[in-house]
């Protein structure tokens, strides 16, 4: 099961938005695994996976957007010196 987060962001949840891969067999059945993480500030939206499930495409949203609202950053984010 793949899951897609797109929304809060850091300042509510701590983390940044990503694409989770969910086990639904087995004995690590409903164990989340991080796939792939989008920048701090960013949002992920999609994702798209081919016909053969061999490749994924995730749309990340406004990078590098809203980094100096994360306390972990701490600094403003510019088009020179990007958050990410």
């Amino acid at each position: 099961l793949w899951v897609a987060t797109d929304g809060q962001g850091p300042k509510a949840t701590g983390r940044t938005d990503g694409l989770w891969a969910v086990d639904t067999e087995g004995e690590a059945r409903a164990t989340s695994k991080l796939f792939f993480r989008v920048p701090i500030g960013a949002e992920m939206c999609g994702p798209l996976f081919t016909p053969d499930d061999q490749t994924a495409f995730v749309a990340v949203q406004h990078p590098a957007d809203g980094g100096e609202d994360w306390e972990a950053f701490g600094r403003p984010s510019y088009y020179e010196d990007p958050s990410t």
